[in-house]
């Protein structure tokens, strides 16, 4: 994987049509790189940059980032299923027709992101950062928000009874939470924010 990569920067290139299985790269700078077809299984990526790359049907299965940044970055028709990317760096990139599938997300960030046509499920993403991100026609279903931050970005539409919400952050105005639709349970957590006290 490393000198296909490697030869991909050298020669300006795209990677395709290929797979990679329990492969690992460290401090790596893979900027603007474009991958296309290809599946990665179980390899693990640690300290590496992919900074404006763009990924098209692209299977990412049971993958470890560690410290990666993939700021500005470009998804299309990819699939994240099992992976772990605590406090890797996903701020501005764009995720279209996006399946997330589990996995451990914890602390990543994913400031001025947009999602659009995706699915998010069955993923912990325990106070991942979510500020000014734009869900168009994107769904969560049973994900761990707790702690998450959705500040500026509105939820309208979103359906999160599914999810757990405890100690989301939004703005002192509250305006994100307009239309969003939880369960009999989270409205005690969303009391709790607001200030009211149930008795």
């Amino acid at each position: 994987m490393f000198q296909d990569i490697q030869n991909a920067i050298d020669n300006e290139t795209t990677i395709s049509e290929t797979s990679y299985t329990n492969e690992s790269l460290s401090d790596l700078e893979a900027r603007g790189l474009e991958f296309g077809n290809v599946v990665f299984e179980g390899c693990r990526f640690t300290e590496c940059s992919f900074l404006s790359a763009s990924f098209f049907q692209v299977q990412f299965l049971n993958c470890i980032f560690e410290s990666c940044s993939f700021v500005n970055g470009y998804f299309r028709n990819c699939a994240f299923s099992g992976c772990q990317a605590d406090k890797c760096n996903f701020g501005q990139s764009s995720f279209r027709s996006v399946s997330v599938k589990g996995g451990s997300w914890y602390y990543a960030n994913f400031a001025n992101t947009l999602w659009e046509n995706s699915r998010i499920e069955n993923s912990a993403m325990n106070s991942a950062f979510f500020p000014e991100t734009k869900l168009k026609k994107t769904s969560f279903h049973n994900v761990n928000l707790s702690g998450a931050d959705f500040f500026k970005t509105p939820l309208k539409g979103q359906d999160l009874s599914s999810c757990i919400i405890e100690g989301i952050q939004v703005s002192d105005s509250f305006s994100e939470l307009k239309g969003l639709k939880i369960n009999l349970t989270q409205a005690a957590d969303v009391a709790v924010l607001l200030g009211i006290k149930i008795s």
